[in-house]
């Protein structure tokens, strides 16, 4: 029987200047929806600084202990589930006199920042046994490559080459600043409340001297061409024939791992209040889909390996977004083997006639990759989706007081 399991983090940056307001609310009610489709209660573990306790603290060491101890203990059809709420950056600092490039989750150790980098977060997820599940959102800034993953929805001209080449550089709230959102008569639709913030940390001494500015946001184009069916087909049957900028099914000998960011990498993701309530834009998002869809249909789409199958839900979002005044784009990455052996989808050659009892598992694996690839699916509503929870009442930890 497979295991669910649940890691959330929601930084609020409580008492710097980069404080943001509905990270923790995000998380809680993420959990509540991770129990009713179906992860125990005790499964499910929750990271904030608004909770009291050493080991409830946003630090690196716990967030990174807590993804590698899952990682670990995750066997094949397993699942994990990864919801971050809170800062995301575009920078890992200075070395040698050069900006250092990639995209990490800011972390928080007694009001000091810890960068968390995207090549760090791969090298958890490469050790996921082939078959295991990690699912994960994030709701920062210039998450859209966060994890460095080979397939992309939208993001383009993503090369990794920063990936295990450099060393993440912590800093500390003091050298750090938000940027929060003022509208502009070019930027009207990215805020129409004066709540909103990015969630967004830059260096001080990058802005020291200039008055506070606003991130650039470029708009990518509006689809990504999926790739001929019998293209696919022949990377999967022989990825050593095609070229290295080339994902292939194969490439990846470690679990299934999916992302899906709240913006792309060079856009910036929405602190702000819905409803009278503090939350991040992405994640109101996505509660609105899981509530309209169900749970587990939504959770089909992440596990699909398709992206034919990722596009509906990932078009929808960004309308929904957008027609809030959200200017981000979601964006799915994954990579990885869904089962826990390569799928070979022809039979091998042999010597005879194979029966056609031998032959079935070689013509269904066939028959789903064409489903798979033969255009775009639209999600289905799910009828009657009922809480799959084990009856444990979810508790969270003590929240501080302010």
């Amino acid at each position: 029987m497979a295991n669910y399991y649940g890691l959330l983090v929601g930084i609020n940056y409580v008492g710097t200047s980069n404080k943001l307001n509905g990270c923790v609310e995000d998380i809680e009610e993420m959990a509540k929806i991770l129990q009713k489709g179906g992860v125990p209660a005790k499964n499910i573990q929750v990271l904030s600084d608004d909770y009291e306790g050493v080991a409830n603290a946003p630090t690196k060491d716990n967030i990174l202990n807590a993804l590698n101890s899952l990682v670990a203990k995750a066997k094949p059809d397993d699942i994990i589930f990864f919801h971050y709420s809170g800062h995301g950056t575009n920078s890992l600092g200075q070395q040698f006199f050069r900006k250092v490039e990639g995209e990490a989750i800011c972390a928080l150790n007694n009001s000091e920042i810890e960068l968390i980098a995207d090549y760090e977060l791969h090298n958890v997820i490469k050790k996921l046994v082939p078959g295991a599940r990690f699912v994960s959102a994030l709701d920062c800034c210039h998450s859209g490559d966060m994890f460095n993953l080979e397939n992309n929805l939208y993001e383009k001209n993503v090369t990794h080459s920063d990936r295990g080449l450099h060393h993440p550089v912590s800093s500390s709230s003091k050298e750090s600043q938000v940027e929060t959102v003022t509208p502009q008569k070019e930027k009207k639709k990215a805020s129409h409340d004066k709540h909103d913030k990015h969630k967004h940390v830059k260096k001080e001494k990058e802005k020291k001297g200039h008055s506070q500015h606003h991130q650039t946001q470029t708009e990518p184009a509006s689809s990504t061409e999926e790739k001929g069916l019998l293209e696919n087909l022949q990377q999967w049957l022989h990825p050593s024939s095609s070229s290295s900028s080339k994902p292939s099914l194969s490439a990846n000998l470690h679990g299934y791992a999916v992302v899906l960011s709240g913006c792309l990498m060079k856009q910036t993701s929405a602190d702000t209040v819905i409803s009278g309530q503090a939350q991040g834009a992405f994640t109101a998002c996505l509660r609105a889909m899981i509530e309209k869809y169900g749970f587990h249909k939504i959770l089909d789409v992440f596990l699909s390996g398709s992206k034919a199958a990722m596009k509906p839900l990932n078009d929808e979002m960004i309308a929904w977004l957008n027609s809030r005044g959200y200017e981000q784009r979601p964006d799915f990455s994954f990579e990885g083997q869904l089962a826990a052996k390569q799928k070979k989808i022809m039979a091998p050659v042999t010597t005879g006639v194979i029966t056609e009892e031998e032959a079935k598992p070689y013509l269904l694996g066939f028959a789903q990759y064409l489903r798979d690839n033969a255009g775009l699916r639209p999600v289905q509503v799910s009828q009657g989706e009922t809480a799959r929870n084990d009856e444990q009442q979810l508790q969270f930890p003590r929240r501080r007081v302010h």
